[in-house]
């Protein structure tokens, strides 16, 4: 597999061939990380980036689709990638469960689709066993080195009454020609690697391989507020990092669209309204703030915030009293501390002002089981977020479905943003 990928790299410039590889055997692929044509060599233990790669590496080949069906020639002036999977049974224990079926498929597309847009993959197996049929089928080229069992030769197409004993020495299936592989050590990559970054000093940055990074447990506002609008008939609210891309995400509001986010304590509901409030502000300098919480709530502190109220009745007042014409962000903080017998609360966001917006938190195992509440209003808009959600139920505030298969950890601040039903792994920015 190093073979193949350095013989490729010595032919092709990295503006011409990007590597990706996930590494489920004995991980020695990384001594391939610092050529720059690879984007990304993945470990066995690092599965949310093996599951980013292969969201990439699907979505690319969607993009190819695409463009080529409507520029034939277009394909000429992309990379080839090569997605090298060492190992395929590793890669097929390690997305065995039943809620992980779509990811393990996933690769099986890239193969089918990826080469008519430039895309290919190499994978290594023990035994021919590891490899789904409707995978092998798939592949015209194969190697097949010394195996335990000889009969399995004849499945492969390989005519051979001994298994050859040396080192590296492999039959291409098919022609039972016998082939010789190089060894490669790490001076060789070494070198490879220093030429090729010598070659192509002046790439440009669209050129180089997209890098597969972690989504990152600390994200500021300066990171995502670049997006950010308040228009009269639309608001562009951009507030964390997401998974999907690592670029800024968000909810696009229209008149009478509401924003609810859940967590338990410590999630960062509190710390997320003080983050919108910072990005409504920088967006549109004149916009009115009104923060409400009935107990204690970092936004009594927050200098984004105008007034701030613990009386509901008082913001019912305020908000009656205020311009119409002007935009205006509401913010509540505990919103299932709030009661609003009386309906003055669901009559304001009734009216739904082209205008005013409401951005509402609260926990979700109580707001889920309370039925009648006025926070029934802001989750009919399917805009929000679920912070550190206990199970794929909090995903019924927005008629939404989370994971199955969530993280282990949830850093404060970090939850799956959902707009109109679309879930996604995000991280909140903090001012």
């Amino acid at each position: 597999m190093r073979a193949a990928i350095l013989g490729a790299c010595k032919k092709l410039s990295p503006g011409e061939l990007h590597v990706y590889a996930i590494d489920f055997d004995d991980q020695t692929l990384g001594m391939l990380e610092d050529l720059p044509h690879v984007g990304a060599i993945v470990g066995a233990g690092e599965r949310d980036r093996q599951i980013r790669l292969l969201r990439y590496l699907q979505r690319e080949v969607a993009e190819r689709r695409e463009r080529v069906a409507t520029d034939p020639a277009a394909l000429v002036d992309l990379p080839r990638i090569v997605v090298a999977v060492d190992n395929y049974a590793g890669f097929r224990a390690a997305f065995d469960d039943p809620s992980d079926m779509a990811i393990k498929e996933s690769l099986g597309r890239i193969v089918a689709d990826g080469p008519g847009v430039g895309i290919v993959v190499l994978a290594t197996a023990k035994q021919p066993i590891d490899i789904p049929t409707t995978v092998a089928s798939l592949v015209p080229a194969k190697l097949v080195f010394a195996l335990a069992d000889r009969y399995e030769y004849t499945g492969l197409g390989v005519s051979v009454t001994e298994p050859p004993e040396v080192a590296g020495r492999a039959f291409e299936s098919g022609t039972s020609l016998e082939v010789q592989l190089m060894n490669i050590g790490p001076a060789d990559v070494l070198a490879v690697a220093v030429a090729a970054a010598a070659a192509d000093s002046m790439l440009p940055a669209q050129a180089t391989p997209w890098s597969i990074e972690l989504l990152p447990a600390e994200v500021k506002v300066p990171d995502v507020v670049d997006g950010a609008e308040v228009f009269d008939l639309e608001w562009r609210v951009p507030v964390a990092l997401g998974d999907d891309r690592l670029q800024p995400v968000g909810w696009v509001l229209r008149e009478g669209d509401h924003v609810l986010i859940s967590g338990p304590a410590r999630s960062g509901k509190s710390t997320t309204l003080a983050t919108i409030g910072a990005v409504l502000r920088i967006a549109r300098p004149d916009i009115r703030i009104t923060g409400l919480a009935t107990r204690r709530s970092p936004l009594v502190e927050s200098p984004e915030v105008d007034q701030m109220f613990s009386d509901p009745a008082e913001l019912v007042a305020s908000l009656a009293a205020a311009d119409p014409s002007v935009p205006h962000a509401v913010l509540v903080d505990d919103a299932e501390d709030i009661d609003d017998s009386a309906g003055a609360i669901s009559g304001l966001l009734a009216e739904r002002l082209p205008h005013r917006h409401f951005f509402v938190t609260g926990a979700a195992d109580i707001l889920r089981t309370a039925y009648g509440h006025w926070t029934q209003s802001v989750r009919r808009s399917r805009q929000g977020m679920a912070l550190k959600p206990s199970g794929s139920g909090d995903g019924d505030l927005w008629q939404a479905n989370l994971p199955r298969n969530q993280p282990a950890a949830f850093p404060p601040g970090r939850g799956y943003l959902i707009t109109d039903g679309s879930v996604e792994l995000a991280q909140v920015a903090w001012q």
